[in-house]
């Protein structure tokens, strides 16, 4: 069944009362909202890009240090994110939230990352993910499946890695697993080119309300591509490909009010490697 979206109209009363994401359909409503988050985002660069006092803001990137009453937002076909990326760094709440794991959570594990041998991979390579990582782990080598991306080292799929057997210290997987067909198939292959050391870094859109992950069949377009929707089954299927190990969900970890001053949306972050 098709999902009946709310009308533009009723979409911005929504944002007003406070949603952080809605979906709008309707007769141009793609473009309305274009031209009108254009405008907003437009606008909070131009008033507030230079970026505020850290201690008065509403809002706080911990990664470049921009300070300002919102985040810009995110448009794309079918649904509006609010409050979503720094207008100065592009970084978006799962930075934000990984950016504090790394610091207060997985600092020496970093740290001991850094100093070992091995091949650190980032997927779908992000600049802003990238420098907080290789500020703490050295160069890391960007993967995807496009090789007109920036940033791209190795152009593979992640299905089928061209990578030999335990090479790899460092995979960064930030909201890729999603968008590939088979992803046993891929977890099979990070669980295939890790040292017996190494580890996976890995977050995914899911949600907490379900246990069961909602397979698509398809790439769904109105969803960003994405293959499924994660549940708080995920760990299994890590598990089932062979990795283990603790995993940092957002609003358990954080204190509510740096939740609120990043922006966070709640997400889980895995640290998983090989299982002995």
């Amino acid at each position: 069944m098709v999902p009946r979206w709310p009308s533009p109209t009723k979409a911005l009363r929504e944002l007003s009362r406070g949603a952080r994401m809605v979906k709008v359909g309707g007769a141009g409503a793609g473009w309305r909202f274009l031209r009108e988050e254009v405008l907003g985002n437009g606008w909070l660069r131009l008033t507030e890009g230079g970026g505020g006092d850290p201690e008065s803001a509403r809002v706080v990137c911990n990664l470049c240090g921009w300070a300002g009453s919102r985040f810009a937002s995110h448009v794309a076909p079918g649904y509006l994110d609010k409050n979503a990326f720094c207008p100065r760094c592009k970084a978006y709440a799962r930075h934000r939230g990984c950016a504090w794991l790394l610091a207060e959570r997985l600092g020496d594990e970093l740290d001991a990352v850094a100093t070992r041998g091995g091949r650190r991979l980032l997927f779908a390579p992000e600049a802003g993910l990238r420098n907080l990582l290789e500020s703490r782990v050295g160069a890391l080598e960007g993967v995807d499946i496009d090789g007109g991306r920036a940033g791209v080292d190795i152009v593979a799929d992640a299905q089928d890695l061209p990578l030999a057997d335990g090479s790899v210290e460092l995979v960064v997987s930030f909201h890729v697993l999603e968008h590939v067909p088979d992803d046993a198939r891929a977890l099979a292959e990070i669980a295939r080119v890790l040292t017996p050391t190494g580890r996976l870094l890995l977050c995914a859109p899911m949600t907490f309300e379900r246990e069961a992950t909602q397979e698509f069949g398809e790439a769904r377009a109105d969803l960003n591509d994405h293959w499924r929707e994660y549940g708080t089954d995920l760990r299994e299927r890590l598990l089932a490909a062979g990795l283990d190990g603790p995993s940092y969900r957002f609003s358990h970890e954080l204190p509510a009010d740096e939740f609120r001053r990043l922006a966070l949306v709640d997400e889980e972050l895995f640290w998983v490697g090989r299982r002995a």
